[in-house]
């Protein structure tokens, strides 16, 4: 039986998984990333799959890395990661090839997602996909005809850079009003500050998506209005990612999909009437089937392509 690991390294989270052929996760652990200690992560990393090598019973083909940021495809190398201040110019490929044994796959995290939703999730059987995935960041994915496209030297695809106001809020890119400093988690608590404020609401201390998405569940009136405005600005965004790709389905996943109708339903309404008539005919706007999972399995099924 061939194996491979799946990792995912996010923004918040890090995900480890032993993975067959056939997408069965085998063993699953998960522990929070060093967002200044690259080190720190790939020794962890390292740690855990050596421990789970000593009780396997198969061929372990190789390791499948998906991290958040601009990867040099090639070489395995993370350039730059809006939300891993810490991580520059890591050559991932190499440094855990070096600690582990085996080979070793890098793509980014969003990459990684969109493939495992293409082969075994909700666009299985489809030929043309965009993945975003919303959590600490926005990232993209890009599924055409069985493959990725990454573009010229692998860094292409970060959708959730696409620029939808330039006098919008900062962005941790370094620009000003991409998707993701509307859409990211950061930038929902950060607007969810501001209007509790100026509600004259007391600021709750577990100000996160899921939180107001419960508040909103409650009928809470700045927390439905908070969602409002996020299903409004990522309608932007993928109204335009509709008219570039004309793909047949954009799938979104991430910690942030877990707001379900509250987002879905006003996104799928203002993005299908934002994009141009005839494209939006062809596509559906669909929730991630394989949840938080996605990730590790895209990054396990990169080793078996390889």
């Amino acid at each position: 039986m061939r194996l491979a690991f799946g990792v995912d390294i996010g923004g918040t989270n890090t995900r480890l998984a032993l993975v067959d052929e056939s997408g069965n996760i085998l063993e699953l652990k998960s522990f929070r990333t060093d967002p200044e200690s690259h080190e720190a992560v790939l020794e962890r990393l390292a740690r855990e799959i050596l421990e789970l090598k000593g009780s396997v019973c198969g061929s372990i083909v190789g390791v499948g890395v998906g991290c958040a940021g601009v990867i040099r495809f090639e070489s395995g190398t993370l350039l730059f990661s809006p939300n891993l201040p810490g991580w520059k110019n890591v050559a991932i490929s190499e440094r855990l090839r070096d600690l582990v044994g085996f080979c070793v796959f890098v793509d980014n995290d969003a990459n990684m997602f969109t493939l495992a939703e293409a082969k075994l999730g909700a666009g299985r059987g489809k030929k043309h996909i965009i993945g975003l995935t919303l959590g600490t960041g926005v990232g993209g994915g890009i599924f055409v005809d069985g493959k990725l496209i990454r573009g010229s030297w692998g860094g292409g695809a970060e959708l959730g850079h696409i620029i939808i106001d330039p006098e919008g809020p900062g962005c941790n890119c370094g620009a000003r009003g991409c998707i993701e400093a509307y859409v990211g988690a950061y930038a929902i608590e950060r607007r969810a500050r501001e209007l509790f404020l100026s509600n004259a609401r007391a600021v709750p201390k577990n100000l996160t998506p899921e939180y107001i998405g419960k508040l909103a569940n409650e009928a809470d009136r700045v927390a439905c209005e908070i969602i409002a405005s996020t299903a409004y600005y990522l309608a932007i965004g993928v109204a335009s990612i509709i008219n570039i790709f004309n793909p047949e389905m954009v799938v979104i996943g991430g910690g942030i999909s877990n707001l379900g109708p509250l987002l879905f339903d006003p996104l799928r309404r203002l993005a299908l009437k934002k994009a141009l008539p005839h494209l939006a005919e062809s596509v559906t706007i669909e929730k991630s089937v394989l949840g938080p999972t996605a990730g590790v399995l895209g990054a396990a099924f990169t080793c078996f392509a390889s």
